[in-house]
């Protein structure tokens, strides 16, 4: 009795395990036979780049930018980068 019986454990782990996977999401395929195929959706491992993140530090950049050149005027501000011009690769 124990050969079915582990056979059936089995088979509840396995689809336990997919029922876990599945709770983060998943996708239908429909194979070549008209059968859809329900299976658990698989994301990519690594880094994702946060691009809302990136375009907001540029606009940031860009608005400190153009208040600093604002608040010190235009004189002011080519004086001042011509000075950083002149400074050391440090």
């Amino acid at each position: 009795m124990s050969g079915p019986r582990k056979n059936f454990d089995e088979l509840l782990n396995a689809i336990g395990c997919k029922h876990a996977a599945m709770t983060r999401g998943y996708t239908t395929e429909t194979c070549s036979d008209g059968m859809i195929v329900v299976k658990p959706f698989v994301r990519r491992r690594g880094v994702s780049i946060p691009v809302a993140g990136i375009v907001m530090l540029l606009a940031g950049l860009l608005f400190f930018k153009a208040f600093i050149l604002a608040a010190a005027g235009p004189d002011l501000y080519d004086e001042r980068v011509a000075k950083l011009g002149e400074g050391t690769f440090v």
